[in-house]
């Protein structure tokens, strides 16, 4: 009885999250072009554009927006300690080419006097010692991800002129699970100084804790090439653009690992297959 009573709870939980994605939909509209989504295939965004969702399972709702309130408690604690400008926050991307929709995660830092363009990402804990697409395994930032702010790099700079160099990208990557406890604790990584400052502050005697646990959160550099992001430019923003304005959907992608990820990464799958490259235009008609 008392089983079933836990269960009953559990299934509401996953009956509200996914009532909240579902809700939660209409405010993201696909009118634009959103640069994190056209680097793998331009027929999944087209699909998005004609009005097709998927509506993840429960228990990926919850780690998605786990992930969102990371970026947030990120962005929030780096504005409200003076590293970021709030316009720098969420920004907007804009272009004199395009219909862009999409956002920077942090449009501009300055560190070691020049500033960087960041992009907070949440990947899921590594299922074991040699697990390359988990946190612990990943040696650098992911391929895609390099494209993605590589893109975002070229906007920004374009809209901002001269006026800001801007140095690169710094990819944050923060374990979803968090920092798992250590054998052997260390010394707890906040400056001296920033300590004595706190305390200062504080009408509490405070103690500075040992870090206990591993790191969750790993940072990669990624230089800007302004002739890798022209070229993606033209293949991906343009493409993606063209296919909108004359209202096309475009056939499948091939590409290295397109039926692994079609099969295990894309919930368009079966619509895809089901459609002919015309049928938006079909229905039009």
């Amino acid at each position: 009885m008392h089983e079933e009573v836990v269960q009953e709870f559990i299934n509401i939980i996953y009956e509200c999250v996914t009532r909240d994605y579902v809700r939660n939909m209409e405010g993201r509209n696909y009118d634009g072009i959103h640069l994190s989504e056209i680097l793998t295939c331009h027929r999944q965004y087209r699909l998005k554009q004609m009005g097709y969702r998927v509506v993840p399972d429960p228990e990926s709702i919850m780690v998605l927006d786990t992930g969102s309130l990371t970026h947030g408690y990120f962005q929030d604690t780096l504005t409200r300690n003076g590293y970021v400008l709030p316009e720098n926050i969420e920004r907007k991307l804009k272009s004199v080419r395009f219909n862009l929709d999409s956002s920077t995660d942090i449009a501009l830092i300055q560190l070691h006097g020049r500033y960087y363009l960041i992009d907070l990402k949440s990947i899921r804990c590594s299922k074991h010692k040699n697990d390359k697409g988990g946190f612990a395994g990943l040696p650098d930032a992911k391929d895609d991800h390099k494209k993605q702010v590589k893109l975002y790099t070229y906007f920004l700079k374009e809209e901002l002129g001269e006026d800001i160099d801007i140095a690169g990208t710094i990819v944050i990557y923060y374990a979803k699970c968090g920092g798992a406890w250590r054998k052997e604790f260390q010394p707890n990584p906040i400056p001296y100084d920033v300590q004595v400052e706190l305390q200062n502050e504080s009408p509490f005697n405070l103690i500075f804790d040992v870090f206990k646990r591993h790191y969750s959160i790993k940072g990669f550099y990624v230089p800007y090439d302004e002739l890798e992001a022209r070229i993606l430019v033209e293949e991906r923003v343009k493409k993606a653009q063209e296919y909108q304005d004359k209202n096309i959907l475009p056939e499948p992608e091939l590409f290295p690992d397109a039926d692994f990820y079609c099969l295990n990464f894309c919930g368009l799958r079966d619509i895809c297959l089901s459609l002919g490259s015309n049928e938006e235009q079909k229905k039009d008609d």
